[in-house]
């Protein structure tokens, strides 16, 4: 069996309803050169089936969903992007130089 944590993430407002969204980053981490870079392409809020004040179990209201006819995502905050890409590129490096050194390259900082 597999054991999860429930763990919500920012409510966020779309046609006026709240949702708990799972965001959804789109990145390139690679080497040039020696040197590891993030290119960090764009991000989106990937919507649950339910919104939070709608009847529904926890998995239509807190598991992101797509369904063909409804809206399905939103944009992110500009402001939370920069967030997430700075904490991204905190931890993003220190797994990246873990898969490299498992074969054997090396890179820089």
């Amino acid at each position: 069996f597999i054991v999860e944590e429930f763990v919500p993430s920012k409510t966020i407002y779309v046609d006026n309803k709240p949702y708990d969204p799972t965001m959804r980053v789109a990145f390139v981490l690679f080497n040039h050169n020696g040197v590891m870079q993030i290119n960090f392409l764009d991000a989106y809020w990937k919507l649950p089936a339910q919104a939070l004040n709608e009847r529904g179990s926890i998995t239509q209201r807190h598991k992101s969903h797509i369904e063909s006819g409804k809206q399905c995502s939103a944009p992110v905050d500009t402001h939370d992007f920069e967030i997430v890409k700075e904490q991204l590129s905190l931890l993003l490096p220190q797994i990246y130089l873990k898969i490299l050194s498992q074969y054997g390259n090396e890179v820089k900082k």
